[in-house]
């Protein structure tokens, strides 16, 4: 026991917020549910850029269209309406650097998006929406080092999902299924 005569488990257990204490509205679970998506789609591509495999290519078009769904997920919870602005420039940085930055994009949009949720800080607003335009920055960055188009994203996002879901529709069984994948 250190000096502070608590174990650390006991005082994660004593100051972990109460589940039944967390009353969200629709608007909060949906940035959440995005943020979440959001963070997981950028460490899949920070993984693909760290491998150096000669099929990355495919993967970081279907990745990056992942993290284009999930970045437009966001905008839609934060009822941000415009359009991502395509950067036609070349990166200073290294593709690893670039899907780092990504990553801790995501990592910071979804850290906002909790302590908004759960802890009622409505001074967030402004770091989420820094951290959307920060993540199409990095999104066209990483794109770039690639010779992806946000397009080439974009359309493979909606084949992808089109063969998941029937008519565009969700369904967690079809989510499940991931029919796609087959």
């Amino acid at each position: 026991m250190s000096e502070h005569k608590i174990s650390h488990p006991d005082m994660v257990r004593r100051l972990f917020k109460d589940p039944t204490t967390i009353h969200l509205t629709p608007d909060q679970i949906n940035l959440l549910h995005a943020a979440v998506g959001l963070a997981g789609e950028a460490g899949e591509v920070l993984d693909l850029v760290l491998k150096d495999e000669a099929s990355r290519r495919d993967g970081l078009v279907n990745e990056l269209g992942d993290v284009e769904f999930y970045l437009e997920s966001v905008r839609q919870a934060l009822g941000i309406t415009f359009p991502c602005l395509g950067m036609d420039t070349q990166s200073q940085a290294t593709p690893l650097e670039d899907a780092a930055g990504m990553s801790v994009c995501a990592c910071s949009l979804l850290d906002a998006a909790k302590k908004s949720a759960f802890n009622g800080r409505d001074d967030q607003l402004e770091a989420l929406h820094t951290e959307v335009f920060k993540m199409a920055c990095f999104l066209d960055l990483v794109r770039s080092h690639f010779n992806i188009t946000r397009q080439e994203t974009l359309d493979a996002n909606i084949a992808k999902l089109g063969a998941r879901y029937d008519g565009f529709e969700y369904s967690d069984e079809a989510a499940a299924a991931r029919r796609d994948e087959e």
